[in-house]
């Protein structure tokens, strides 16, 4: 399809699609003689000279020497994500570079938000109703070797019906036989989503950003559109490189099943860890004076309400039962989040305190730890369906073992729209329940 005709069709979606079904009040088939105003007026002129990302292949698909070389924020020439070569789609959609500014107003009709991409961004977008598995995939350079668990962060914008998924395959696995795939996101723009990503063993591998499920329809228009923007992993690579088996090329996307001879090599050693104490992870008041909480609330999709003289401010706990001090709260439509705290070391068991408050039934709340000797992460704690959802906070204290944790992550699921979790009193106690921490306040 000609460039200015894809991007009419941005321009379709962003101006004129609303968010719930998407009713437009025009005729579609006037758009075509309107591309230029229209693309002026929603996107700005620049909008036309957009780009497509390049395909993915054996010189692209280079080992990355650092994480940062991942980030990507204007998804030029220096990015190294790639969409992956229609070959192995059947024919699916391709990401492009998008330019010019969105007009704010339009772009919340059509994704529910007034926060636009910061400059250019990755946007793919179609005016036909596709099959729900016709895919637009982002794939990343290699990644040689991961120590623990890393982490990605996009923001993104999405019309209705369309999902976001993020993969992750080793290099010695065929396409499309993925390790781990997240829930597809659904709605929440414009996020940031912060998807964890997993060891794999320390062998090398790519992350997929896919996009599915263009089926969006009604009377003038048809598809959907997808866009994300300000792209970065995180995590610790190892030091002393990898070694790969024998007649493994590492710039190679593999797609047949590698019948590659096993090479014997030694595990990559790395500097040794300093984890924190569980006390100074886990203890959080989630006040200005907290100087002890490993959980980053900054970076998240997670707001602090604060007290304040004469209680709360309205706008923070105005469907929240408030508790007597600040506490953290997730606000929908999210379809998927997780917070994670920072490693930790506990020397023996203890006991993880802590409150939570939901105003529906409809979402899922849990809590997951990561041991570090462990090969996965377990549930800790899954919030039961109560009969009346009435407004209150409930306590829960969860056992945890002696030993050194990547991470306690709370994970959050269908969390509708005006619908609220929240979390308080982060409290460490020894395994008898009393105080474990000498800086705890009760």
């Amino acid at each position: 399809m000609p460039l200015p005709r894809r991007m009419s069709l941005i321009v379709a979606f962003l101006i004129f699609t609303y968010s719930a079904y998407g009713c437009a009040p025009f005729d579609y088939n006037t758009i075509a003689q309107n591309v230029a105003l229209r693309s002026h007026y929603a996107l700005s002129e620049n909008t036309l000279k957009s780009q497509p990302i390049s395909l993915s292949n054996a010189v692209a698909n280079r080992p990355i020497d650092e994480t940062s070389d991942l980030f990507c924020y204007d998804f030029d020439s220096s990015c190294r994500w790639h969409n992956l070569d229609s070959f192995f789609t059947n024919g699916g959609l391709n990401w492009f570079r998008g330019d010019g500014s969105l007009d704010r107003s339009r772009l919340q009709v059509s994704s529910g938000t007034r926060t636009t991409p910061d400059g250019s961004y990755g946007i793919v977008v179609t005016d036909q109703i596709q099959a729900p598995n016709s895919k637009a995939t982002l794939v990343s350079d290699v990644i040689g070797c991961q120590l623990g668990v890393g982490e990605l962060r996009f923001m993104y914008w999405i019309s209705p019906e369309v999902r976001l998924m993020v993969c992750l395959k080793r290099t010695s696995q065929p396409y499309p036989n993925f390790d781990f795939c997240t829930t597809a996101i659904r709605g929440g723009s414009p996020g940031p989503a912060q998807i964890g990503i997993d060891d794999l063993g320390s062998e090398p591998f790519q992350i997929f950003i896919q996009t599915d499920n263009f089926i969006f329809h009604s009377a003038n228009l048809e598809g959907g559109f997808a866009i994300i923007d300000d792209l970065e992993y995180y995590g610790d690579l190892c030091s002393d490189g990898y070694m790969l088996p024998i007649n493994q090329d590492p710039n190679l996307l593999q797609v047949v099943y590698d019948e590659r001879e096993s090479a014997e090599s030694s595990s990559p050693k790395s500097a040794p860890t300093v984890y924190k104490l569980a006390c100074d992870v886990l203890q959080c008041a989630f006040d200005d004076s907290d100087d002890h909480c490993g959980i980053d609330v900054s970076n998240s999709m997670w707001s602090v309400a604060r007290p304040q003289i004469n209680g709360f401010q309205p706008e923070n706990n105005s469907l929240l039962h408030s508790p007597a001090g600040s506490f953290i709260y997730i606000a929908g439509p999210v379809a998927r989040a997780r917070l994670r705290t920072a490693s930790f070391r506990s020397n023996t068991d203890f006991n993880l305190l802590f409150a939570y408050y939901k105003t529906s039934n409809n979402s899922k709340l849990r809590v997951t730890v990561k041991i570090r000797e462990k090969p996965t992460e377990k549930i800790a704690f899954t919030a039961p369906v109560q009969r009346e959802q009435g407004k209150r906070w409930y306590r829960e204290l969860i056992l945890l073992e002696a030993g050194i944790y990547d991470y306690v992550a709370i994970e959050i699921q269908n969390l509708d729209n005006d619908e609220r979790i929240g979390i308080d009193e982060f409290v460490v106690l020894d395994s008898q329940k009393r105080p474990m921490c000498y800086h705890q306040n009760f």
